[in-house]
């Protein structure tokens, strides 16, 4: 009698996942979660697979690793292994046999960083502390919702490149949207959402309803472990009197952006702002998973190293550090500054800058980066800019009720002063409040034109 061959102890070495496969079992990882937010490891996965097997079963940690990677070939027995541990059954859909042409075919797990129109990085100094506090946010801490705030050219959509490249790897799908051209929060939606698809590489149709579409978003946060960066959410906050609300129209991005910090999801969404949406005041906290970095200036040898990248400059280091606190190391400002003086004779940094310091003379281009923010200030805002701009850099509450131009209640002192911290126009300093000298000089220019043109 002819003996058949013993199926259970024939191991055939030369199968790998397919797509569909792969990507089923990267899912299923990606919804194991501990309780410091990491997905499980590869090791936890071998105990695992010893745990239910009560013992007869065993990979080590390297084949466990093939088969996520898709890297190599291996035998059923450990496919069906590791997806027993996941409580996931191994389809003849879910393997293949590599080509016969080439025995190792690797499959990559599906990735998809889509960055379009974020700014590149050629020059970056600095920002050690931010990028370190970012990534453990982010990483560590698994923060649902972050926030960077700052002045016009303080660096936000620049650090927030930076960091995002660093750390791509860590997530299945990267996603960059500027809202520089104030989408309604719908379209904002679509786009993403279309990219999500993209990485399906399926025929899934896009509701039309707001809420469909977040509830198709929730889905794709939570299943997969995404990264989602908007910058200059700004463009789409209101410019009446009320700071941080959203306009007739954009209210929807306020119901976003709960969703963002609230819905228990697997990603992190990083908002690049100069204005604090009042949204986020309400969720941000310390224990909470929702953050918000203040960004300030380069110091002093951050900001040196990034003026001198433009050109040669041959003056003191306290002629060097008055120019770059007069500016508060305003990266953008000091490399327009930077520019214009490698165009003139060789002239001292003082000289320069005792120029534009007179009167109107400042730069068109600081001027204008300064007056986009400066006109969206409500009038009782102006009032006290010009008022702190008089009264110097450095100022507490009694001050400013003291000496006001024009009277006006404590409550209201107290409300203009909230304002003009979450527009990062103002710093808080122990129990004073502080204003950039650059702010003072544009501040007083403005406030001299007005009474010129009175």
């Amino acid at each position: 009698m002819t003996k058949l061959p013993n199926k259970r102890n024939k191991r055939d070495r030369g199968l790998i996942l397919t797509e569909e496969g792969l990507r089923k079992l990267q899912d299923a990882r990606n919804k194991t979660i501990n309780e410091k937010g990491n997905r499980i490891s590869y090791e936890k996965i071998q105990d695992k697979i010893i745990e239910k097997s009560a013992g007869r079963e065993d990979l080590c940690v390297t084949t466990i690793r093939k088969i996520f990677t898709g890297s190599t070939a291996v035998d059923i027995g450990s496919l069906e292994c590791v997806f027993d541990c996941f409580d996931l059954e191994l389809c003849e859909s879910d393997y293949t046999k590599p080509s016969s042409e080439k025995t190792d075919i690797k499959i990559q797990p599906t990735f998809l960083h889509n960055w379009g129109k974020a700014p590149e990085i050629s020059v970056f100094y600095g920002r050690l502390q931010e990028q370190k506090k970012l990534k453990r946010w982010i990483l560590k801490e698994k923060c649902r919702l972050v926030t960077l705030l700052g002045i016009g050219g303080i660096g936000k959509s620049t650090l927030a490149v930076k960091v995002g490249k660093e750390i791509q790897s860590e997530f299945d799908v990267v996603i960059w949207q500027s809202l520089q051209n104030q989408l309604p929060p719908e379209e904002i939606l679509t786009n993403i959402l279309k990219i999500f698809i993209s990485t399906l590489k399926k025929h899934t149709v896009i509701p039309e309803s707001f809420d469909e579409k977040q509830s198709m978003l929730m889905k794709y946060l939570t299943n997969k472990r995404c990264l989602l960066i908007l910058d200059d959410v700004e463009k789409i906050l209101s410019t009446d009197d009320q700071v941080g609300l959203f306009p007739t129209g954009y209210e929807r991005y306020s119901q976003l952006f709960k969703f963002f910090g609230e819905a228990d999801h697997n990603s992190c969404i990083l908002l690049t702002s100069r204005e604090k949406p009042i949204d986020i005041i309400h969720l941000e906290g310390e224990a909470a998973k929702v953050k918000c970095l203040q960004m300030r200036g380069l110091n002093f040898t951050e900001g040196c190293q990034f003026f001198k990248q433009t050109g040669q400059f041959t003056d003191s280091e306290q002629e060097w550090e008055t120019l770059i606190e007069h500016y508060a190391g305003n990266p953008l400002i000091l490399k327009m500054l930077a520019s214009r003086m490698k165009q003139l004779p060789n002239s001292g940094i003082i000289e320069f800058l005792d120029c534009f310091k007179q009167g109107s003379s400042m730069l068109e281009e600081i001027c204008s980066l300064l007056e986009s923010q400066f006109q969206r200030l409500s009038l009782p805002e102006k009032e006290l800019m010009y008022c702190l701009a008089v009264n110097g850099k450095t100022f507490s509450l009694k001050d400013l009720v003291e000496n006001l131009v024009t009277p006006c209640s404590k409550v209201l002192v107290l409300k203009t002063i909230l304002s003009l911290l979450q527009r990062s126009l103002i710093e808080k300093n122990g129990e004073h409040f502080v204003i950039q000298p650059v702010m003072i000089e544009y501040a007083i220019n403005q406030s001299i034109d007005v009474s010129s043109a009175n």
